[in-house]
Protein backbone atom coordinates (compact mmCIF):
# COMPACT_ATOMS: atom_id res chain seq x y z
CA UNK A 1 0.00 0.00 0.00
CA UNK A 2 1.34 3.42 -0.90
CA UNK A 3 2.87 5.64 1.89
CA UNK A 4 0.51 8.04 4.15
CA UNK A 5 2.79 11.25 2.26
CA UNK A 6 2.32 9.99 -1.23
CA UNK A 7 -1.34 9.54 -0.53
CA UNK A 8 -1.83 12.89 0.25
CA UNK A 9 -0.42 14.30 -2.48
CA UNK A 10 -1.88 11.80 -5.20
CA UNK A 11 -4.52 13.79 -5.93
CA UNK A 12 -2.52 16.34 -7.07
CA UNK A 13 -0.52 14.69 -10.05
CA UNK A 14 -1.21 14.33 -14.01
CA UNK A 15 -3.07 16.94 -16.00
CA UNK A 16 -5.66 19.31 -14.61
CA UNK A 17 -5.49 18.07 -11.65
CA UNK A 18 -7.21 21.30 -9.70
CA UNK A 19 -10.11 21.49 -12.31
CA UNK A 20 -10.69 17.70 -12.01
CA UNK A 21 -10.59 18.09 -8.11
CA UNK A 22 -13.05 21.20 -8.32
CA UNK A 23 -15.22 19.75 -10.82
CA UNK A 24 -16.10 16.63 -8.35
CA UNK A 25 -15.90 19.29 -5.27
CA UNK A 26 -19.30 20.59 -6.77
CA UNK A 27 -20.64 17.39 -7.77
CA UNK A 28 -20.69 16.04 -4.41
CA UNK A 29 -22.61 18.75 -3.21
CA UNK A 30 -25.40 18.53 -5.60
CA UNK A 31 -28.26 15.85 -5.06
CA UNK A 32 -28.74 13.05 -7.19
CA UNK A 33 -26.27 14.92 -9.42
CA UNK A 34 -24.00 13.31 -7.18
CA UNK A 35 -24.12 10.11 -8.37
CA UNK A 36 -21.51 10.69 -10.60
CA UNK A 37 -19.19 10.51 -7.89
CA UNK A 38 -19.91 6.90 -6.92
CA UNK A 39 -18.87 6.20 -10.46
CA UNK A 40 -16.28 8.41 -10.20
CA UNK A 41 -14.67 6.59 -7.23
CA UNK A 42 -15.65 3.31 -8.64
CA UNK A 43 -12.70 4.33 -11.11
CA UNK A 44 -10.49 5.60 -8.44
CA UNK A 45 -10.71 2.24 -6.86
CA UNK A 46 -9.99 0.53 -9.89
CA UNK A 47 -6.73 3.00 -11.19
CA UNK A 48 -5.51 1.98 -6.88
CA UNK A 49 -5.89 -1.60 -7.93
CA UNK A 50 -3.85 -1.24 -10.98
CA UNK A 51 -1.54 0.71 -8.99
CA UNK A 52 -2.25 4.14 -11.56
CA UNK A 53 -1.98 6.88 -9.16
CA UNK A 54 -3.64 9.75 -11.26
CA UNK A 55 -6.89 11.29 -11.45
CA UNK A 56 -9.08 9.68 -14.09
CA UNK A 57 -10.11 11.95 -16.02
CA UNK A 58 -13.82 13.48 -16.13
CA UNK A 59 -15.19 13.15 -19.53
CA UNK A 60 -17.04 9.58 -19.04
CA UNK A 61 -20.25 11.45 -17.79
CA UNK A 62 -22.67 8.12 -19.13
CA UNK A 63 -20.00 5.27 -17.00
CA UNK A 64 -19.88 7.52 -14.03
CA UNK A 65 -23.89 7.61 -13.74
CA UNK A 66 -24.00 3.90 -14.89
CA UNK A 67 -21.22 2.58 -12.35
CA UNK A 68 -22.50 5.12 -9.35
CA UNK A 69 -25.97 3.31 -10.10
CA UNK A 70 -24.40 0.16 -9.76
CA UNK A 71 -22.42 1.09 -6.27
CA UNK A 72 -25.70 2.54 -5.02
CA UNK A 73 -27.59 -0.54 -5.39
CA UNK A 74 -24.94 -3.03 -4.60
CA UNK A 75 -25.30 -0.51 -1.04
CA UNK A 76 -29.32 -0.76 -1.06
CA UNK A 77 -28.71 -4.52 -1.30
CA UNK A 78 -26.48 -4.90 1.52
CA UNK A 79 -28.23 -2.71 3.82
CA UNK A 80 -32.01 -3.80 3.10
CA UNK A 81 -30.73 -7.49 3.72
CA UNK A 82 -29.31 -6.84 6.86
CA UNK A 83 -32.54 -4.65 7.62
CA UNK A 84 -34.90 -7.54 7.56
CA UNK A 85 -32.95 -10.64 8.96
CA UNK A 86 -32.78 -7.97 11.74
CA UNK A 87 -36.54 -7.56 11.52
CA UNK A 88 -37.01 -11.23 12.40
CA UNK A 89 -34.47 -11.44 14.89
CA UNK A 90 -34.95 -8.19 16.71
CA UNK A 91 -37.66 -9.54 19.34
CA UNK A 92 -35.82 -12.17 20.32
CA UNK A 93 -34.48 -10.78 23.97
CA UNK A 94 -30.72 -10.25 24.50
CA UNK A 95 -29.67 -12.36 21.43
CA UNK A 96 -32.06 -10.80 18.83
CA UNK A 97 -30.64 -7.10 19.83
CA UNK A 98 -27.59 -8.52 19.85
CA UNK A 99 -26.98 -10.40 16.51
CA UNK A 100 -28.76 -7.65 14.66
CA UNK A 101 -26.07 -4.86 15.45
CA UNK A 102 -23.58 -7.54 15.22
CA UNK A 103 -24.73 -7.84 11.61
CA UNK A 104 -25.44 -4.20 10.86
CA UNK A 105 -21.47 -3.57 11.86
CA UNK A 106 -20.69 -6.67 9.76
CA UNK A 107 -22.44 -5.19 6.44
CA UNK A 108 -20.72 -1.88 7.20
CA UNK A 109 -17.81 -3.62 7.47
CA UNK A 110 -18.66 -5.24 3.94
CA UNK A 111 -20.38 -2.41 1.62
CA UNK A 112 -16.70 -1.18 0.91
CA UNK A 113 -15.13 -4.24 -0.05
CA UNK A 114 -17.89 -5.22 -2.26
CA UNK A 115 -17.43 -1.80 -4.17
CA UNK A 116 -13.97 -2.65 -4.33
CA UNK A 117 -14.61 -6.19 -5.81
CA UNK A 118 -16.97 -4.86 -8.15
CA UNK A 119 -14.71 -2.17 -9.29
CA UNK A 120 -12.41 -4.66 -10.57
CA UNK A 121 -14.16 -6.03 -13.59
CA UNK A 122 -17.47 -4.18 -13.13
CA UNK A 123 -18.87 -7.13 -12.63
CA UNK A 124 -21.91 -6.50 -10.45
CA UNK A 125 -22.01 -10.38 -8.95
CA UNK A 126 -18.75 -10.33 -7.43
CA UNK A 127 -19.93 -7.65 -4.91
CA UNK A 128 -22.24 -10.21 -3.56
CA UNK A 129 -19.47 -12.83 -2.93
CA UNK A 130 -19.23 -12.55 0.84
CA UNK A 131 -17.38 -15.49 1.89
CA UNK A 132 -14.58 -14.12 -0.16
CA UNK A 133 -15.25 -10.80 0.89
CA UNK A 134 -14.67 -11.53 3.92
CA UNK A 135 -11.51 -13.03 3.01
CA UNK A 136 -10.27 -10.21 1.66
CA UNK A 137 -10.99 -8.15 4.92
CA UNK A 138 -9.19 -11.10 6.51
CA UNK A 139 -6.33 -10.24 5.22
CA UNK A 140 -5.81 -6.70 5.58
CA UNK A 141 -7.89 -5.85 8.41
CA UNK A 142 -6.40 -3.29 10.21
CA UNK A 143 -5.34 -1.00 7.78
CA UNK A 144 -9.03 -1.70 6.13
CA UNK A 145 -10.55 -0.35 9.76
CA UNK A 146 -7.97 2.37 10.36
CA UNK A 147 -9.07 3.85 6.31
CA UNK A 148 -12.73 2.91 7.08
CA UNK A 149 -12.23 4.83 10.65
CA UNK A 150 -10.69 7.76 8.61
CA UNK A 151 -13.19 7.88 6.02
CA UNK A 152 -16.02 8.29 8.33
CA UNK A 153 -14.06 10.88 11.26
CA UNK A 154 -13.00 13.23 7.76
CA UNK A 155 -16.61 12.94 6.49
CA UNK A 156 -18.49 13.43 9.31
CA UNK A 157 -16.44 16.70 9.75
CA UNK A 158 -16.77 18.26 6.35
CA UNK A 159 -20.84 17.53 7.06
CA UNK A 160 -20.06 19.26 9.99
CA UNK A 161 -18.41 22.14 8.40
CA UNK A 162 -21.36 22.35 6.21
CA UNK A 163 -24.21 22.32 8.32
CA UNK A 164 -22.51 24.33 10.59
CA UNK A 165 -21.61 26.97 8.24
CA UNK A 166 -23.34 26.68 4.90
CA UNK A 167 -21.03 30.09 3.31
CA UNK A 168 -18.09 27.01 3.34
CA UNK A 169 -20.10 24.40 1.76
CA UNK A 170 -17.22 24.80 -1.33
CA UNK A 171 -14.41 23.73 1.54
CA UNK A 172 -16.92 20.68 2.40
CA UNK A 173 -17.01 19.52 -0.95
CA UNK A 174 -13.24 19.82 -1.70
CA UNK A 175 -13.08 17.91 1.30
CA UNK A 176 -16.00 15.24 0.87
CA UNK A 177 -14.29 14.82 -2.56
CA UNK A 178 -10.75 14.95 -1.85
CA UNK A 179 -11.20 12.09 0.85
CA UNK A 180 -13.60 9.89 -1.43
CA UNK A 181 -11.02 9.90 -3.83
CA UNK A 182 -7.62 9.16 -1.69
CA UNK A 183 -10.21 6.38 0.48
CA UNK A 184 -11.15 5.12 -3.25
CA UNK A 185 -7.12 4.64 -3.93
CA UNK A 186 -6.52 3.52 -0.61
CA UNK A 187 -9.83 0.89 -0.84
CA UNK A 188 -8.44 -0.44 -4.46
CA UNK A 189 -4.97 -1.05 -2.99
CA UNK A 190 -5.79 -2.99 0.09
CA UNK A 191 -8.06 -5.13 -2.50
CA UNK A 192 -5.28 -5.73 -4.75
CA UNK A 193 -2.74 -6.82 -1.88
CA UNK A 194 -5.41 -8.95 -0.38
CA UNK A 195 -6.10 -11.05 -3.85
Amino acid sequence: MPEFKSLLCMPCKGQQWVLKLLTGSVIVLIPLVNIMCLGYFARCINSGQRGRQCLPEWWDWQDYIREGCIMLAITFIYIIAAALIALLVVNIPVVGTLFATLLSLLVVLLIPMALANYALHYVFQDALLIIDLVRLISRVAGAYAAAFLSLLLIVAAAWFLLLAIPILGLLSGLIIFYTGIIYSFVLGSMHREAL
